[in-house]
């Protein structure tokens, strides 16, 4: 490696500041839970921004932001000059703020992905002890999570509730091989959804930059300037991963078809189609259930020190488990067919058996295929 300017070599010697940018809308009830879990694996900086929320999760966040928890913003409102997609136009606010680029490091992750490490305690501090010397960025890996069965919107933990994801050998859909990265700023254009944009100069041999998987392996050639998947070859998962929680509990994805995302102003993404390629129950994926019992410790300490958002908390598990009631009522008059598929434990059951037969078969055939002589 080429030697270093030391107005550069400094991006390696920290790793005190951890943070986490992220746009929300309308996720109250499970907001406590995303964050409490964050800040018990080493994350110390939350920039969040929240948009169109009509469930008490603009308040929970001012109060978050009064006790100095997080940074919050109401990104709501068009800006001029800056993006109409809510998503976007937060990402180029946090590029503009100190505490974003100061950082040491930075994640971008939804409210429904939680950032687990496979490696050590379980920490932020076992990963960044286990990369590669002068790592610049890791591209971790999706596992997509289905409903596993549940039917019914609890206010229990997701991190319990689901444990049925996808396969990390096998590609049932695109999307499955994303990846969520955490990286240091300072080579950093802007940020992006799944990977950031770095600036033109970093990768050339006076200004080298490092990217690796999830398992520590070098990626940089692939992922420098484009790509935000990999491929079953491509992927690590040894040291680190974003459990997505894409679907929840069919009540949920209900409620999530029914009000869309922080992540686009597109309101129709979000459809059967979205539910068919993402609903993944296909293996077991337990690693992030050991963690349970302190987030619902921490979630009971937050609370107990900010007491309003308790009650903030159960407005919104309220107000949703009532909306839940009206359009799964509207859904069966409406569809019974569409209903059926999120609400018949039969139908669940059958779809989940249908996508493990076909994982079984698939790899047997690639088994077969490699047993057999050129």
């Amino acid at each position: 490696m080429n030697s270093l300017s030391p107005d550069l070599s400094f991006r390696w010697k920290s790793n005190a500041t951890r943070t986490i940018v992220t746009t929300v809308k309308n996720e109250g009830p499970f907001l406590l839970e995303w964050l409490c879990y964050h800040r018990l694996i080493g994350f110390n900086r939350f920039v969040i921004y929240s948009n169109d929320c009509t469930d008490g999760t603009h308040q929970m966040l001012q109060l978050l932001d009064q006790a100095g928890i997080v940074i919050h913003f109401d990104n709501s409102d068009l800006i001029a000059g800056q993006p109409d997609d809510p998503q976007r136009r937060a990402y180029a606010r946090a590029m503009a703020l100190p505490e974003v680029t100061g950082s040491d490091w930075i994640a971008v992750l939804d409210g429904d992905e939680f950032f687990h490490v496979n490696t050590g305690d379980g920490t932020l501090d076992a990963l960044f002890a286990a990369l590669p010397d002068r790592t610049d960025a890791v591209a971790a890996q999706w596992r997509i999570f289905g409903n596993g069965g549940v039917i019914p919107f609890r206010d229990e933990l997701q991190i319990r509730q689901f444990t049925m994801a996808s396969p990390t050998d096998i590609p049932f859909t695109h999307s499955q091989f994303a990846i969520k990265t955490i990286f240091r700023p300072l080579p950093v254009q802007h940020l992006g959804v799944h990977r950031p944009v770095f600036k033109n100069f970093y990768g050339l041999p006076a200004h080298p930059l490092l990217i690796v998987n999830g398992s520590g392996e070098d990626v940089t050639r692939d992922l420098l300037r484009q790509r935000w998947t990999t491929s079953p070859k491509m992927a690590g998962y040894d040291l680190c991963h974003v459990n997505h929680y894409m679907i929840r509990a069919s009540e949920v994805f209900l409620m999530k078809r029914w009000r869309g995302t922080a992540n686009s102003a597109d309101a129709d993404r979000i459809n059967f189609d979205y539910y068919d390629q993402h609903n993944l129950n296909v293996v077991e994926e337990t690693g992030i259930t050991a963690w349970a019992d302190r987030v619902a410790q921490a979630r009971a300490e937050l609370v107990g020190l900010i007491p309003a958002l308790g009650a903030l908390h159960a407005e919104a598990v309220g107000r949703f488990r009532r909306q839940i009631d009206v359009l799964s009522a509207q859904l069966l008059a409406e569809a019974p067919d569409q209903h059926a598929r999120l609400f018949d434990p039969a139908v669940l059951q059958a779809e989940t058996e249908r996508r493990q037969a076909e994982l079984a078969a698939r790899r047997a055939r690639q088994a077969s295929i490699a047993a057999t002589p050129p």
